[in-house]
């Protein structure tokens, strides 16, 4: 894909803020419809583009991910899937005056294969850079369902 290194970096640098957000969110143990609602008041996000990054993000989750719910997502889906609608909401509204940037955006936003490119080729490595919550599953979490599951088992 091309992409001039100024858009790039900004690319990069939005979702860096994003996935240092989510990893703060994710660490606390918050996760899904919380983890994004904080996530969005950390990067300053207005009420009216939050619900429209989460109508996409939605969307994405559902078309994206193999038809799984975006409430059943791992953390590190829940970031990957959050990522084209938010980097959009930043090119429309935080690119700085600069028209040869702003028609490369407007050109990108329009071309199918962008979203995967921000997703696949910055989103991973930025979360591999990162790892934290992103990529460990709150093992507690996991060993209560199944401590769970065994008692009802158990009870039967």
């Amino acid at each position: 894909m091309e992409i001039s290194k100024e858009l790039k970096k900004f690319c990069y640098d939005c979702i860096y803020e994003l996935a240092v957000s989510f990893n703060k969110t994710l660490s606390r143990g918050i996760e899904y419809e919380a983890c994004f609602d904080i996530v969005m008041d950390m990067l300053s996000v207005p009420s009216e583009a939050r619900l429209e990054i989460f109508s996409d993000t939605l969307y994405g989750a559902s078309v994206n991910i193999a038809g799984i719910p975006y409430h059943k997502l791992s953390p590190i889906n829940q970031f990957i899937v959050t990522l084209p609608p938010y980097v959009f909401y930043c090119l429309k509204n935080k690119l700085p005056d600069n028209t040869s940037l702003v028609n490369e955006a407007a050109r990108l936003m329009s071309t199918p294969t962008f979203p995967r490119y921000l997703q696949e080729q910055i989103g991973v490595s930025i979360s591999q850079e990162i790892k934290g919550a992103l990529w460990k599953p709150d093992i507690f979490k996991w060993y209560r369902k199944l401590r769970s599951r065994l008692s009802k088992k158990g009870e039967k």
